[in-house]
């Protein structure tokens, strides 16, 4: 009776797991939160994808490349910090490059990762009505 108990107890644990969505996935931006009075959605596509130490993507204006360290780890991030990021230059104006240049702004340095099924939020960490950038996993 306890063996299937275990059994049980781990067939709901992984089973809870599995709907979690990987960080090695493509992630969708929907979202570019600058300020409360600025409008967020992005007006044209632009996506992230995280490799184990690498993020690449685009803008919507322009690609991306870069370096990304989550902590504690990838699989449950609390954290992520970006480094040697690298943008195309972007030949793009009004609200496509306003949301390139706010892009290009937030992915510079350390980021807050709220991650939940196949949605993200990542916020800068400091300061009253962090900006941020919402994705959703593009599967």
């Amino acid at each position: 009776m306890k063996k299937l108990l275990a059994v049980l107890v781990c067939g709901v644990a992984l089973t809870a797991c599995s709907n979690e969505i990987p960080m090695s996935n493509t992630w969708q931006v929907t979202n570019v939160y600058t300020s409360p009075d600025v409008p967020s959605q992005v007006p044209v596509p632009a996506y992230l994808v995280f490799g184990d130490s690498t993020v690449t993507g685009s803008t919507g204006c322009s690609e991306i490349q870069g370096r990304v360290s989550f902590t504690p780890d990838a699989a449950q991030p609390t954290h992520a910090s970006f480094r040697d990021m690298n943008f195309r230059d972007a030949s793009c104006e009004g609200s496509q490059r306003f949301f390139h240049d706010q892009m290009v702004a937030l992915l510079g340095g350390e980021l807050e990762v709220k991650k939940e099924k196949d949605e993200m939020l990542l916020t800068k960490t400091d300061g009253l009505d962090r900006p941020g950038i919402r994705l959703v996993a593009a599967n």
